[in-house]
């Protein structure tokens, strides 16, 4: 079981269903005015790297979906992926 504790810090979610099933979930929170932070990302097993339906690239897709709503966002020009070492995705307008 995993348990996040955002005490003060207002969250917001991106749940991926398929077929009636939740198959993955992202943890993004506004941390400044031009940066998001993703804080966690889940997919079910099966959607993983080395899962059955792994060529449908779930994370990739979870994550450009992010991308999506911050180019929305006045002012956020980056998202920060909190995982191993920082990695800073720069937002371009296309």
């Amino acid at each position: 079981m995993l348990y996040l504790n955002f005490e003060n810090i207002d969250c917001q979610n991106i749940f991926t269903i398929i077929d009636n099933n939740l198959v993955g979930l992202a943890i993004y929170y506004r941390d400044s005015l031009d940066n998001i932070d993703l804080v966690h990302i889940a997919v079910d097993e099966k959607y993983s790297s080395t899962g059955k339906y792994a060529d449908k690239l779930l994370v990739l897709q979870m994550i450009n979906e992010l991308k999506k709503i911050a180019l929305k966002i006045k002012g956020i020009k980056t998202i920060t992926v909190k995982y191993g070492q920082k990695r800073v995705i720069h937002l371009k307008n296309v």
